[in-house]
């Protein structure tokens, strides 16, 4: 999840939140994933980069004196390098309430959201949408150390079954401020559900999916044939990142993501994703 400008937050009343015009953000950024076909054996595995662009407007809407609700709209293209048929692009819409029973600078803002988003693939078996629900809480420890948490619950529908996924996620992370305009975040995840894992077809991989794959679309180039499989998974990550803010209209953001899943019948992969991002708000 990017964060922007998380050294710079502006405190509004609520008089002036209801005025305000919407926050709009934009991205540009690099990405690197070590295992895009998130496979086990090193035959199978294969890397990418993209490059990602990602606009965003978001609207805060006061409610009463502990309470506001938040609406948002993006629009996010990827384009992968390498394998240009996992290249998308995400139009998505996010509807939240927020509240904050009590005051105080380090009580606790607790949230609900729901939000819906088209998937729009080059790989037809990929083209479809989401709906996201996710409740948790934002609370300031310290001066210099924020904390969030929650759950999250992703439905994936797409134009093949292998590829509609439903996950559940547990989340914990912090930011730890280094500086006037530097800020050290991490974050730890526990997610449960379905992984596609794309490789050479086995006995095992077949056994473990229950029938549930196709010959990856994305993938064709590649010999032998890779196929997709979905699985039952449980899967640990954790995120390590820095942004820094240069002012309060733009700023940096460098992160590395790891992540390890344990799939049923014993198909256990890893990879690392590594991303830089250049953040405006205008």
């Amino acid at each position: 999840m990017k964060r922007f400008f998380i050294l710079l937050p502006v405190l509004y009343s609520a008089a002036s939140l209801a005025a305000s015009p919407p926050d709009i953000d934009i991205s540009v950024g690099y990405v690197h994933d070590d295992n895009v076909t998130r496979a086990e054996l090193d035959r199978d595995i294969e890397s990418d980069s993209i490059l990602d662009a990602e606009v965003s407007a978001a609207w805060r809407i006061p409610v009463n004196a502990i309470s506001y609700a938040s609406m948002k709209a993006n629009a996010d293209m990827r384009r992968y390098l390498d394998f240009t048929r996992l290249s998308n692009t995400r139009l998505g819409i996010d509807a939240s309430y927020h509240i904050r029973p009590f005051a105080g600078y380090t009580a606790t803002d607790y949230f609900i959201s729901l939000g819906y988003e088209r998937r729009l693939y080059d790989s037809d078996q990929r083209d479809g949408s989401a709906t996201t629900l996710k409740i948790g809480l934002n609370k300031r420890l310290t001066d210099v150390i924020t904390l969030r948490a929650g759950y999250g619950k992703e439905s994936v529908s797409a134009d093949s079954i292998v590829f509609e996924t439903d996950v559940s996620k547990l989340y914990i992370d912090f930011d730890l401020r280094l500086g006037e305009r530097n800020t050290l975040y991490t974050s730890v995840s526990r997610y449960d559900g379905d992984i596609v894992a794309t490789a050479a077809r086995t006995a095992k991989l077949d056994n473990a999916s229950w029938g549930r794959t196709v010959r990856d679309d994305a993938f064709l180039d590649l010999a032998p044939p890779r196929w997709a499989y979905r699985l039952d998974a449980t899967t640990n990550a954790i995120k390590l990142g820095d942004n820094y803010a240069f002012d309060s209209k733009q700023a940096i953001d460098a992160s590395l993501f790891y992540y390890s899943s344990s799939a049923y019948g014993g198909n256990d992969y890893s990879g690392t994703i590594l991303r830089l991002d250049y953040l405006y708000r205008f």
